[in-house]
């Protein structure tokens, strides 16, 4: 196994730098702490024999061991490396290396995304892996050749009320009556979507049972009614994406019949009204670079685009 290198305070990596500038503007001084307890929570999944059999257990990949699956902090000449193998929308299949962090000598330089691609090629070759992902904010640029991959947008609850108040009593946000038919909506959307719009269709992940009956269980899956018939499915969470924390969007669905009515927007405005009183909280979440018209609504909405995800092609 990889030696564990002990500092995993932010400071000591300066791709973080940016990261710690947003977390200011949306936490103040608590910031800091955030973004660094995000980095100890991964650094912890380095050398953790737990993480890497459970991680196995989900993601078998013939031939590999399990300390394979281990996060690793690896350190050449000038840089400083923090990452551990993904498998996107948990397809074996489509391997890629998750980059947290990296540190290099010369500060304010452009990072060495042609070092950290041959770093990458070589430490993860038993997974075969195509790319590479990196989390950057607004204020980081893109890698040469870098696919996003998907937007984080976000919005304060209080912002989110006063932005969609044309809007006002268009939906309501009530239980399913069985977990079986938020299932039905979930088959619906997404059988509809793959003749809509294939492509996108292939980029997003579907809620599958597993992640329904968390949901269920939680008490955080939702029918989106529109004039008293259920119109989709909306589940919010307290969650974190990343290290970024607030009601984040799990899943957003309108039916078809109901498309073009904005209400997506409306659910959006009656999750801000239902937790009124914790207006200064985000209402988070991830929409594929694909997904324009999710993108749309969010904007509307009062959330803007915070951060993002891009993928970096190894070849």
């Amino acid at each position: 196994m990889l030696e564990v290198l002990p500092p995993f305070d932010a400071a000591l990596w300066n791709s973080l730098n940016g990261q710690v500038r947003l977390s200011h503007t949306l936490y103040g001084p608590a910031g800091d702490k955030m973004v660094s307890l995000w980095l100890k929570a991964h650094m912890d999944h380095v050398a953790n024999d737990e993480f890497c059999v459970k991680f196995k257990g989900k993601m078998d990949l013939p031939g590999v061991p399990a300390e394979s699956y281990a996060h690793r902090t690896i350190e050449v000449p000038g840089l400083r490396l923090l990452a551990g193998i993904r498998f996107w929308n948990n397809r074996i299949d489509r391997p890629y290396v998750e980059v947290f962090a990296w540190h290099t000598e010369s500060e304010g330089a452009a990072p060495p995304w042609d070092q950290i691609a041959d770093v990458i090629a070589k430490q993860w070759a038993a997974f075969k892996p195509s790319s590479f992902r990196v989390f950057l904010t607004n204020e980081d640029k893109l890698p040469p050749k870098a696919n996003i991959d998907m937007l984080i947008y976000a919005g304060t609850l209080g912002e989110i009320a006063k932005a969609t108040a044309d809007w006002a009593d268009t939906v309501t946000l009530t239980p399913f009556e069985s977990i079986e038919a938020a299932a039905d909506v979930v088959t619906q959307r997404f059988g509809t979507l793959a003749d809509e719009d294939p492509k996108l269709a292939a980029v997003l992940p579907v809620l599958d049972e597993s992640g329904l009956k968390t949901l269920w269980n939680d008490g955080t899956l939702h029918a989106l009614r529109y004039q008293g018939e259920c119109a989709g499915l909306y589940a919010v969470a307290t969650r974190m994406v990343e290290w970024i924390f607030g009601d984040v969007v799990i899943e957003k669905i309108v039916l078809p019949a109901y498309a073009g009515r904005g209400l997506s927007i409306a659910a959006q405005r009656e999750r801000a009204l239902l937790r009124a009183e914790h207006g200064a909280r985000l209402l988070v979440g991830t929409i594929s670079n694909m997904n324009i018209a999710s993108q749309k609504s969010a904007q509307r909405a009062g959330r803007k685009v915070i951060a993002r995800y891009a993928f970096v092609p190894l070849s």
